[in-house]
């Protein structure tokens, strides 16, 4: 019977056909430019962490780890978006309809594990001052996220709700809520996926703000006092004024901190209205009345994966080094400072003028 109701939704027509062309065209751009950036940006990525040593640390192997999520999600799921955004229909049958579902289903938790695994160490080593992270652990914690993954997302391929095409929704999800037990299982799904993870990791990045501030305001700026003598008589008491002497510690942790904070919320703002309209669909039943929010909610999910390798190369300085090394000469020359407009002061230096009378 489930495999009937698969089958006629799956040859329905898309309330996709509804788009107005101008919008529809918009959207096939967005989705071409988010493929290029994200293949690109998270395969540097994965690069970078395979072919460096000195880059193989416990957090790079979980981000290049995410980073081919997001490949695969890029490279499998946006191809298939584009076509059905195009021709307004699923036109590649109910096997891979399940097929890609699963596949989108599963590295989207296994994102989110990863997130969740980053931010739950940078809480132990500012708060806690616990560093238990190590690059072993971090491989024995990947593979545990994809089996949880894989079980967190079998159940609809035996029955439980089931993975399938909506008209109005450009690629197949989740569906077919016929019974308690299929609701229970998509709202234990989606708090799992998104609003779980939200609730547990917005207390921890206050506690660690909250830290990061305190061990800042240690940090004061100390002058050294130097008395000169001449001739046996105390001198002029001069003031040698020293930069503020910042924990390099505390700045890196606070850097961090905000590193991972931005990737966070960029997961917010991408995920929590897919989850909301999931949810929404659940006790309404209505995913199929717009179609345009529909396909706008979904591009914006897949924004995150090209996201991401734009916040590392903003706000990872030994990324942008490493990307600098494989970037072709040509590029090099046209990013590259002129020598002449590099500063030649020493900014930690007190410069005094000093005229004659």
């Amino acid at each position: 019977m489930s495999a009937n109701l698969s089958t006629e939704c799956s040859r329905e027509p898309s309330a996709s056909k509804d788009l107005p062309v101008g919008l529809r065209a918009t959207i096939c751009i967005l989705i071409i430019c988010i493929i290029f950036v994200s293949v690109l940006g998270n395969s540097i990525v994965c690069f970078i962490v395979h072919q460096k040593p000195p880059m193989r640390s416990a957090i790079n192997l979980l981000l290049a780890n995410m980073a081919m999520c997001h490949i695969v999600l890029s490279l499998v799921s946006l191809p298939l978006v584009f076509t059905t955004v195009i021709s307004g229909r699923w036109m590649y049958g109910d096997l891979i309809c399940k097929g890609t579902a699963f596949l989108h289903a599963l590295l989207v938790c296994e994102s989110i594990f990863v997130l969740v695994t980053i931010s739950a160490d940078r809480y132990l080593i500012t708060v806690r001052r616990l560093d238990k992270l190590t690059p072993r652990r971090a491989k024995r914690l990947i593979i545990g996220s994809w089996i949880g993954s894989f079980f967190l997302v079998m159940p609809p391929c035996f029955g439980v709700a089931e993975y399938t095409f909506h008209p109005g929704w450009p690629q197949c999800t989740l569906g077919h809520y016929s019974s308690t037990g299929d609701i229970i299982y998509v709202v234990f799904f989606f708090f799992v996926l998104f609003y779980g993870p939200a609730l547990l990791i917005t207390p921890a990045y206050f506690a660690i703000l909250r830290n990061v501030r305190v061990q800042m305001r240690r940090v004061t700026p100390q002058p050294e006092q130097i008395t000169a003598i001449a001739d046996g008589r105390l001198g002029l008491r001069l003031h040698k004024y020293c930069p503020t002497r910042v924990h390099v510690g505390v700045n890196l942790k606070a850097r961090s901190f905000k590193t991972i904070l931005i990737l966070f919320i960029t997961y917010l703002v991408c995920w929590l209205p897919y989850s909301f309209v999931m949810i929404a669909w659940i006790v309404e039943q209505k995913l199929d009345e717009n179609a345009i929010a529909g396909s706008v909610i979904l591009l914006l999910s897949y924004f995150n994966c090209a996201a991401n390798p734009v916040i590392y190369c903003w706000r990872i300085r030994k990324f942008r080094d490493a990307c600098s090394e494989i970037i072709p000469n040509s590029m090099k020359a046209i990013t590259s400072i002129p020598k002449r407009a590099q500063r030649r002061v020493n900014p930690a230096s007190l410069y005094v003028s000093q005229t004659s009378n």
